[in-house]
């Protein structure tokens, strides 16, 4: 089977479909059977290959797909992706225009396998080319609107049940506002309240979650250390409407300081409550910090990032490079560049 599952809110789209794959698949072993792909960076032969996989044990191959932009025209396609992510289809082929890979596609939706389902989750209309064509005629689409006012904040005290917690209705309207129009700045401070009280309350909220709009930083380094870069470029152009790019280049830069703080301390061997007293925040923080970049950063890592946010604002001061460009392709090259094995 293939569902498409589109909101205005890519981050609500794949709620939604996620929401729908646990309906569909209760006990699915997300470790073995469960696949995610981002079709800004993978290539199609890559997600064909899982689609026509078998799982493990037998059962039901799930494959999730985020970003498809193989189903888009190029004229409708969002600007800031990499053109390497564009091409990764293959070589096209002189007879009809279609890659090898794009006919397989076809293929598969015309007759989709049954040991798997696909799931395509999209902020975009959905183009005309072959493959659009052939997803509209054998999938069954799903449209929703991410939820505003007292649906919004129905949702966040959902949220927040299913995290093992409890909230107050006026502090889940406070989070709702806070977040603001985003799915993933309201499903990140939910998940921030909830592991920092069972009991969440109004004052908590003021506590943990920032009224400022360079406090949103949080939630781009947030994707970035899930090596979600495209999502982090999104959440900067929604933080770049109001600010000069170089006003956001500090508090980037403030944020990988800490890491690589915390990292050195933490290094020492010293608990949250010495690393919080050193550095002058709150041990909950500490904690935060860690359990975010653990296993995905290391002092050394962040010293590096720290260094080439130094050449990037001087090139731009200096030798007046664009800061927009300069600043989205650090944040789209982000888990390339900084994220792999440690």
């Amino acid at each position: 089977m293939v569902f498409v599952f589109s909101s205005d809110d890519p981050g609500f789209a794949e709620y939604q479909a996620r929401q729908a794959i646990l309906k569909d698949h209760p006990g699915l072993d997300l470790s073995i059977s469960f696949s995610r792909f981002d079709g800004s960076q993978d290539s199609l032969s890559a997600i064909l290959n899982s689609l026509e996989s078998m799982s493990f044990f037998g059962g039901t191959r799930v494959v999730l797909v985020v970003n498809p932009l193989f189903l888009a025209d190029d004229k409708t396609r969002k600007t800031g992706v990499r053109k390497s992510a564009k091409k990764k289809a293959g070589q096209k082929d002189p007879d009809n225009g279609l890659t090898r890979e794009q006919k397989m596609f076809i293929q598969y939706l015309s007759s989709a396998d049954s040991f798997s389902d696909l799931y395509i989750c999209t902020d975009q209309k959905i183009g005309s080319g072959p493959l659009a064509q052939a997803l509209k005629s054998s999938a069954q689409f799903k449209e929703y609107l991410l939820p505003q006012g007292e649906e919004a904040t129905l949702l966040a005290m959902q949220l927040v049940s299913a995290a093992g917690s409890t909230i107050e209705r006026e502090a889940a309207t406070e989070v709702v506002a806070r977040a603001g129009d985003s799915w993933w700045n309201l499903k990140n401070s939910i998940d921030k309240l909830s592991l920092y009280s069972d009991r969440i309350k109004l004052a908590d909220v003021e506590a943990l979650i920032p009224r400022k709009p360079e406090d949103r930083i949080y939630t781009i380094t947030g994707f970035l250390l899930t090596g979600r870069g495209l999502e982090a470029v999104k959440s900067y152009r929604d933080l770049r409407r109001n600010r000069d790019p170089l006003s956001i280049l500090p508090f980037l830069f403030s944020e990988f300081r800490l890491d690589a703080m915390t990292l050195y301390l933490n290094g020492r061997r010293l608990d949250y409550a010495a690393i919080a007293s050193e550095l002058k925040i709150n041990s909950y923080r500490a904690k935060m910090i860690l359990r975010n970049i653990r296993g995905r950063l290391t002092y050394a890592r962040c010293i590096r990032i720290l260094a080439d946010l130094g050449r990037m604002e001087r090139n731009i001061k200096f030798n007046l490079d664009d800061a927009d460009i300069q600043i989205e392709s650090f944040l789209l090259n982000f888990p390339r560049r900084y994220l792999g094995r440690i």
